[in-house]
């Protein structure tokens, strides 16, 4: 995707650090703000999970994922912040 500004902390960096091997990558997907943080919502009411919004990304590109794999696949993702830093900002809030 392209860069710009975002609202999604933690990710959506403008480069690759020369330390990242992207050949390990099966892919890279583009999560747009609303998405990421509409999956943070979701992740609260329906697994009681408190996530924030990089944690929201993850789980979207996992759903992409899932969309395009055959069944009986194992998808892992991992969600790489809590909510806490984040709860005074409102990002349970309809």
């Amino acid at each position: 995707g392209e860069s710009g500004p975002h609202k999604t902390e933690g990710i959506g960096m403008e480069f690759l650090p020369f330390y990242m091997d992207s050949s390990y990558f099966d892919a890279i997907h583009t999560v747009p703000d609303d998405i990421a943080f509409q999956r943070v919502k979701e992740l609260a009411l329906n697994e009681g999970l408190l996530v924030a919004s990089s944690s929201g990304a993850a789980f979207e590109a996992a759903l992409k994922e899932a969309e395009q794999a055959k069944p009986g696949t194992k998808i892992v993702t991992i969600f790489p912040d809590s909510s806490e830093r984040y709860l005074s900002q409102g990002i349970y809030e309809e």
